[in-house]
């Protein structure tokens, strides 16, 4: 490879290892479960969808970071939090008056510094960039004014530190030195040099704006010379020429030389058009070559002054950009500042999580039911049960969010929130089926299951969500009753949420009402109501769901009723309740099934001599005989 050539490398300045340390662990499973991250398939919106308001690239790359690396560290979260809390106070009087809003406005408008930067070391002088790197200038003042306009903001972490790392002296002369070399105001839409800043490149354009004239004069001299009409041009790269349309030309020009030829017209060269090369020149190259002579110039003095620095203030820009949308977001869906508990430092605090009026922040344009939810220090798995349909797993979705939301040192949706941080969320909620992963659905869940066991902590939050129910209706019971077991009798119990129909493991024969569990059922109402058009017992087929969490546990699951709301005909969910009913009661299903009804018993007694006739027809006495005639005895015995 040339030395000489570019690599994009060499714009690398250095390179430092980062530690994980004081990061929340999230896999990109649970993210998606959690509807955090979306699949890309199903077109649902994610949690990360919400906060695409960042009006910067640079905002933009560091706000993947914030969302993709939660925080386990109290004192960072907190920080975000008072952060919001202020940019919050400055908008009460509404955002469009706001100074946030006019901070955002000036961050819209920034371009990609790093960018602009990086072509002007690599000579790229295009006006565009010229233009991108004078509005950044004037738009790090602004925002730099506007901050110090606000005591509030002033206490906040990330203003402060664009205040205190922004050199307001080296902006002004980069800025300076910018529109002493380029005018700006002459064309709205180009970058040109300052007429006049340098006096060769004056007279090159003075020369050429009469070129003109020259090339006019130089015409009317021609024609007259030779007594038919010549035009005179000037072309880049080939200099002054003679230009005369096709059928015009006369092989009498005395020292005309071809120089090339078009469909229309004949170029020429004669000693005239040389002395033009020789006195003005090619003007158009020239000028070119001495704007880029004068551009380079002008970057060099501008990396001199310090160019570079300013992209050590760009970063500060990204944050500001990131914590306005984290504002922003808060706003609009009405969302709580959350209290952090230290485990350590708060020894008396009893909860682990306490959340007043919860919702999931995905489902606020609907009609939502919220719900209050507590975990204790005494009591930290919560197991809910209750119809299909009725809400368990958005709980555990919303409970999920909650905590994530929480660390990234966001505002959280509830009315209140009290919780502690986790190092980790482990799930077992949604399996992403795939035809090219050669796994069943069950192994899949399996694999997830095995994640949250081993790699749970003290400090880990587990949700589980309907585990067991792919498999043997033996082996899912015992899986889920004894992984149950397992977590609680850890020495150091993370904080563990199951949602699950296999009420039957709590049996009193089995795991039991265990002490250690908070058990709550969400809420239904069952109508009873007399109808024609029931699916059976006569009684109106229809539950009401209200997806509000209540203590207790439930062991109906609603399962006909889901599929009657999915359209499955009520014969078939008649007898599924048939059978649901032979079971309840200890039945033979088989003995049920082989019995025969007394519609049945009445045919078989109509037709039974019928069918004693039948059975004495010997077969193998007609095999020889006319086909015909057994024909006619059969219609005996069937008439």
């Amino acid at each position: 490879m040339n030395h000489h050539s570019y690599r994009k490398t060499d714009m690398i300045k250095s390179m430092e290892l980062n530690s994980l340390n004081g990061y929340m662990e999230i896999d990109l499973d649970s993210m998606v479960s959690l509807n955090i991250l979306s699949n890309g398939e199903d077109g649902k919106k994610s949690v990360i969808d919400l906060f695409d308001k960042c009006g910067s690239r640079i905002g933009k790359s560091s706000l993947n970071k914030y969302l993709m690396r939660p925080l386990y560290d109290k004192k960072k979260i907190n920080d975000r939090l008072e952060i919001i809390s202020s940019i919050l106070f400055e908008m009460e009087g509404g955002y469009k008056q706001s100074i946030i809003r006019q901070i955002l406005d000036c961050i819209r408008t920034m371009p990609d510094i790093c960018k602009v930067v990086n072509s002007l070391q690599v000579g790229e002088f295009k006006g565009s960039i010229w233009k991108q790197l004078r509005v950044f200038l004037i738009n790090m003042i602004r925002i730099r004014d506007i901050i110090d306009s606000s005591d509030v903001l002033l206490e906040c972490k990330v203003f402060r530190k664009y205040i205190e790392n922004i050199d307001v002296d080296l902006v002004r002369k980069l800025r300076s030195e910018l529109e002493r070399v380029l005018d700006y105001e002459s064309d709205i839409d180009n970058v040109s040099i300052q007429f006049g800043y340098n006096a060769e490149l004056q007279n090159l354009q003075q020369n050429f704006d009469k070129m003109e004239n020259i090339l006019l004069e130089t015409s009317n001299q021609l024609t007259n010379r030779f007594g038919t009409e010549i035009i005179t041009a000037y072309i880049p790269q080939f200099g002054y020429l003679i230009a005369i349309e096709k059928g015009n030309e006369n092989n009498e020009y005395e020292g005309f030389e071809i120089v090339f030829n078009t469909s229309t017209t004949f170029y020429y060269k004669n000693e005239t058009m040389r002395e033009m090369d020789e006195r003005f020149g090619d003007l158009y190259s020239l000028i070119r070559d001495k704007e880029i002579e004068v551009l380079y110039e002008l970057k060099n003095r501008l990396v001199n002054k310090g160019l570079n620095n300013i992209l050590d203030v760009y970063p500060f820009i990204g944050e500001i950009d990131v914590m306005i949308c984290f504002a922003l977001v808060s706003k609009n869906f009405n969302l709580t500042r959350p209290e952090i508990i230290d485990d350590d430092d708060d020894e008396e605090e009893l909860n682990c999580i306490t959340l007043t009026g919860s919702f999931n922040i995905l489902m606020r344009d609907q009609d939502f039911i919220s719900n209050d939810i507590k975990i204790t220090k005494d009591k930290k798995m919560m197991v809910i049960t209750g119809p299909n349909y009725s809400g368990k797993s958005t709980i555990l979705v919303q409970i999920g969010i909650t905590i994530y939301l929480t660390q990234v040192g966001c505002y959280i949706p509830a009315k209140f929130g009290k919780l502690k941080i986790f190092a980790n969320i482990l799930t077992r909620i949604n399996t992403l089926d795939s035809i090219n992963c050669s796994q069943s659905t069950f192994m899949k869940d399996c694999q997830q299951m095995s994640k949250c066991i081993y790699k749970n902590t003290k400090d880990s939050l587990v949700l589980i969500d309907e585990f067991g129910k792919g498999t043997d209706v033996n082996d899912g019971p015992g899986l889920l009753g004894s992984i149950i077991k397992y977590f609680l009798n850890l020495r150091e119990t993370p904080i563990v949420l199951i949602s699950t129909h296999l009420t039957e493991i709590f049996e009193p024969d089995m795991i039991g009402m265990d002490e250690g569990i908070n058990f709550k059922q969400m809420k239904v109402i069952v109508a009873e109501d007399i109808d024609s058009d029931s699916v059976h017992d006569d009684k109106k087929f229809d539950i009401t769901y209200l997806y509000e969490m209540i203590d207790g546990i439930t062991k109906d699951s609603g399962g006909l009723y889901c599929a009657y709301r999915c359209g499955i005909d009520k014969e078939i969910i008649e007898k599924a309740k048939f059978i649901l009913d032979i079971i309840d009661r200890g039945g033979n299903i088989i003995e049920e099934f082989s019995e025969l009804d007394e519609e049945e018993i009445n045919l078989i007694d109509k037709d039974s001599e019928k069918m004693k006739r039948f059975l004495q027809l010997n077969f193998q006495d007609w095999e020889n005989k006319d086909v015909n005639k057994l024909r006619e005895e059969l219609l005996k015995i069937v008439i």
